[in-house]
């Protein structure tokens, strides 16, 4: 078996990281102003000794959202959030808190879409009332399904495949030594990283390709229930044709 030794100049990863970066801090940034502007809970109670209060959002991201709520007249042993997606026919899903603790942060929601929540207490294993429901609290668009007006999309099944817009550098082609040499292509970036270059080594269809996608996405923070992923490598003649060769042995 022939061995595809395969380096790719990673002038595309810093490039990539340096634009990644600068909006994953817009992400960042729009949290840390709400956070600022917003009264935080405390130590504040109910009126009721075993209801709290509406929860409300004390900052979000595109993946996750902080909450507080007014703790109850009685102390709890801690608190049962529990949410779902206000469009739909999606069921109550729900988290605790390890205290008594009225702040949490819910993790992996989905980006660009509205959520409502409500609160109950637990004493001595006993599940109080809930508390009233929240106000619609929605998390903003990802960086990467902004990142989807730059690329391609290259596959109509589920979950739909997207090619980040790369170009390759021509002149720095070595057919014997089988490198090229790919860059970012998305206008003007600041570089902040430097360049480096990352070498996979293995047989032709031994999934460096793969590999390469499977770090692409795992940076982007795609998750499984997104509906689409992101490719940035394109096979060469000889890897198609291996490729295809395999899929028919499959069958």
């Amino acid at each position: 078996m022939t061995e595809d030794c395969r380096k790719e100049n990673v002038s595309v990863f810093s490039r990539f990281y340096s634009w990644w970066t600068s909006l994953r801090h817009h992400d960042t940034t729009s949290n840390t102003i709400e956070e600022s502007n917003t009264i935080r809970c405390g130590n504040k109670v109910t009126s009721n000794d075993k209801v709290p209060g509406k929860p409300f959002s004390t900052g979000t991201t595109s993946n996750s959202i902080t909450l507080c709520w007014e703790k109850p007249g009685e102390k709890s042993d801690c608190f049962q959030i529990r949410y779902k997606q206000k469009e739909g026919d999606s069921k109550w899903k729900s988290i605790e808190t390890e205290d008594d603790s009225n702040l949490i942060t819910v993790k992996e929601i989905m980006a660009d879409t509205v959520y409502v929540f409500q609160v109950r207490g637990k004493f001595d294993d006993l599940e109080g009332p809930y508390g009233p429901i929240s106000d619609d609290i929605t998390t903003p668009e990802s960086p990467s399904a902004g990142m989807l007006k730059s690329c391609s999309c290259i596959g109509t099944e589920s979950p739909k495949i997207y090619r980040i817009p790369l170009k390759e550098n021509r002149k720095a082609r070595n057919e014997t030594a089988r490198t090229k040499q790919l860059i970012l292509d998305l206008g003007k970036v600041r570089q902040t990283t430097d360049e480096k270059t990352l070498m996979l080594v293995g047989a032709t269809g031994s999934g460096k390709s793969t590999l390469v996608d499977g770090i692409i996405n795992y940076i982007l923070g795609i998750n499984f229930e997104d509906p689409f992923r992101f490719t940035m490598v394109e096979l060469e003649e000889e890897e198609k044709k291996t490729s295809n060769q395999k899929k028919e042995k499959k069958r």
